[in-house]
């Protein structure tokens, strides 16, 4: 028999007693724990160590192999003579009539008797309990270093190990909380062709206004998968699509990174990630995240506080992006009672807030119902629910609504541009959703990109110029990624032919968009991809409207700009 220590697992719970605020510290008796040393357990998170062990029958078991198989597994290592492990026994066996071959054979049980001098006919009866008859699943007794490569310091210690090999200690738990635990931590293999959206993550940035969305997919199928696809929607709006180039393995994770957007409204939005194609188990293709951008239009911010029992404990602060505190508030004694304060900030600029509470419960919500909020033009950042202090970041300026523009390319010849620049302006990786449709691809100087020989011959995408393309059936495709403003961004123009962008959100006249370059005489004609003709010299407008996501070709005399009007002007 191992040495054994009896040790008294006290916890300290600390109360605060009001009005006097009083903290004790009461020791409570919990529970006795028979320990073998004084190591930690096996952390949370670890990667299980694998073992191949034989129980009393004969049978082998190697936890991988199971893992393997999309299985968790339970780890229940136990001492024969240990009454707590015994008292849990039938509730183990209980989860195990459930989950194992006599149920949903989604899981595999196994006992581990961890103490070395126990003999096989002592893990069948020991002291009159019949383990063999209480317990269903496999009992194991020669483990040898398993127990100290799990960390075992104690009895019953209760592992789950998902399949993708990550282990969590969860103590004595019976049927449901197993069942609520796996359900929300393993992936069981179920399905040969299984994506599931793991993870969205939003990556904001207030300060900048800007938000870099990354999600992550897990194949958690006993089949590869191949180039995997993934639309992602902002508020339902598709803004983007992105493709994994290669195979992912069964339980492998990979990141699929998304354009940075940077125009966002400010208020509450949802990202939602969707998996596209084939796939056995459509439960777990989406994801759904919702997020907040902290953004004030107006410069003219109001605070609201609504203190708790215990206004003495609040204090706050409001600094700009150099550091310098503007506003701060402290020493308050209304209980229960209010304040409001507004502030005159500066615009394009990013500001931290902070609220702090002395005690370190919060304004919320268990002496008092106490809440704070900023905000400005129906834009409000509210809580009260924290610890000892709450931090965020705001913008105070405006943003642009312009997140993605989706191109439409009828059949056959046409011609197209985008007021959008994406991380990756490739003309190939823009085209990439659509390559199997197009022809060729050709800018004003006839370099050409042609898919059926993999070659690009124009390289990025310019947000100045229109491009000349043919395709074999309508389609269309979507660049996300930062909207070129464009009183801000000059088309330059060649003398001679060009083929230019249209970079307004709404529909314009081409005479009026081109009278500048009229009244200076450098404009020959304009056309579109049918060959209407817009033609300054007979005052004819073939054309009619300049649309977003077309291209144009122009004639000019000489080499020159054309700079169009900001979207809130109207041409006249």
């Amino acid at each position: 028999m191992i040495f054994e220590v009896i040790y008294v697992n006290l916890i300290c719970i600390h109360l605060k007693i009001h009005p006097m605020k009083i903290t004790r510290t009461i020791l409570i008796v919990l529970s006795f724990y028979i320990h073998c040393s004084a190591q930690a357990q096996l952390a949370s998170g670890s990667t299980a160590p694998n073992f191949t062990l034989t129980d009393i029958d004969g049978n082998t078991h190697q936890l991988y192999d199971y893992l393997d198989q999309g299985k968790a597994v339970l780890l229940d290592f136990f001492a024969v003579w240990c009454g707590p492990c015994q008292n849990h026994a039938p509730s183990l066996d209980a989860a195990y009539q459930q989950f194992g071959p006599s149920g949903d054979n989604s899981m595999v049980f196994l006992a581990l008797e961890a103490d070395d001098a126990t003999s096989d006919a002592q893990c069948d009866s020991y002291g009159g309990f019949q383990w063999s008859s209480v317990l269903s699943y496999p009992i194991i007794n020669n483990t040898g270093y398993v127990p100290s490569d799990y960390a075992v310091t104690y009895y019953p210690t209760i592992y789950v190990v998902c399949p993708d090999r990550i282990i969590t200690e969860v103590g004595q738990v019976d049927a449901s909380t197993i069942a609520s635990f796996v359900d929300a931590n393993c992936d069981l293999m179920v399905y040969q062709n299984d994506l599931k959206v793991q993870n969205v993550n939003t990556n904001i940035d207030n300060c900048n206004g800007e938000v870099n969305p990354v999600v992550e997919i897990k194949n958690v199928g006993s089949g590869s998968i191949n180039n995997p696809v993934v639309d992602l929607y902002l508020d339902d709006e598709l803004i983007e699509t992105v493709s994994w180039l290669g195979n992912i393995s069964s339980y492998e994770s990979v990141l699929l990174e998304f354009a940075s957007l940077n125009s966002i409204s400010a208020g509450s939005h949802t990202f939602e990630a969707v998996v596209i194609g084939s796939d056995d188990n459509s439960a777990n293709n989406s994801m759904s995240v919702d997020f907040s951008i902290n953004q004030f239009t107006s410069n003219l911010i109001a605070l609201d506080i609504t203190f708790d029992n215990y206004p003495s404990e609040t204090s706050w602060e409001l600094l700009n992006s150099s550091g310098e505190v503007l506003y701060n508030g402290s020493g308050y004694s209304n209980a229960n009672g209010s304040i409001s304060e507004s502030f005159e900030l500066v615009a394009g600029d990013c500001y931290s807030f902070s609220i702090f509470d002395t005690y370190g419960d919060g304004i919320c919500c268990s002496y008092g119902n106490g809440s704070y909020s900023l905000s400005a033009d129906g834009i409000v950042i509210n809580g009260g629910d924290f610890a000892s202090s709450e931090h965020f970041n705001f913008y105070v300026g405006s943003a642009a609504s312009v997140l993605s523009q989706q191109i439409e390319l009828p059949v056959g010849w046409s011609m197209f541009s985008t007021y959008m620049q994406a991380e990756n302006m490739d003309l190939m990786a823009l085209l990439s959703g659509v390559q199997t449709q197009i022809v060729i691809a050709k800018d004003y100087m006839g370099s050409a990109y042609l898919p059926d020989w993999d070659y690009n011959g124009i390289g990025d995408v310019q947000y100045e110029q229109g491009y000349q393309i043919k395709t074999t059936e309508a389609c269309s495709f979507i660049i996300a990624g930062t909207y070129l403003e464009p009183e801000e961004n000059p088309v330059g123009l060649v003398s001679g032919w060009n083929i230019i962008s249209y970079l307004r959100v709404e529909p314009a006249a081409a005479d009026l968009v081109f009278s500048e370059l009229n009244a200076a005489g450098n404009i020959v004609i304009a056309k579109d991809a049918s060959g209407a003709a817009y033609l300054p010299a007979w005052d004819f407008n073939g054309i009619g409207d300049l649309e977003p996501g077309k291209g144009y070709q122009l004639k000019t005399n000489l080499a020159g700009e054309l700079l169009y009007l900001p979207n809130s002007q109207q041409y006249e």
